[in-house]
């Protein structure tokens, strides 16, 4: 019980400051990494545990890697914009199977990968349906990836 009430607490102060301080995500006509990217331009992913970002329409794919601080089961939780249908899957580097994937049907979704310290793995987010949303960001936690110092 204590175990889910702290990753709440956790999951609900990153996402709070992902939603009030929208400062952290560089508005989407400045970001290099969109309208999209590929496996060359993959965004990184570090030392930090909240992404934002949008999936715009023309079948973007967003890529995001990371070497992995630590060995074992690792939880990502994925909200996309309200109604849209999008997936999200964790791969290692080089393979196109992943070793975690869900899609969202719309709603909040949660993903575990059983995660190797120093290996790299990419997060792969893409639209199930085709739909995008230009306005509205989708969100990944990983609250216990990587330690707060």
């Amino acid at each position: 019980m204590l175990k889910k009430w702290m990753k709440a607490t956790v999951l609900t102060a990153a996402l709070s400051l992902a939603l009030a301080a929208p400062a952290f995500a560089l508005p989407k006509n400045l970001d290099v990494y969109e309208p999209g990217n590929d496996l060359e331009t993959t965004a990184p992913f570090n030392n930090q545990n909240v992404i934002l970002s949008w999936i715009q329409p023309g079948g973007d794919l967003d890529y995001w890697r990371f070497v992995s601080p630590k060995t074992g089961l690792q939880e990502f939780d994925f909200f996309p914009p309200n109604g849209k249908n999008y997936a999200i899957g964790v791969y290692e580097i080089n393979s196109g199977n992943p070793i975690a994937y869900s899609q969202s049907y719309g709603n909040y979704t949660s993903i575990f990968a059983n995660l190797q310290v120093g290996k790299t793995y990419k997060i792969l987010v893409f639209s199930a349906d085709g739909s995008s949303d230009e306005n509205t960001q989708y969100i990944i936690a990983s609250p216990y990836l990587f330690p707060i110092s």
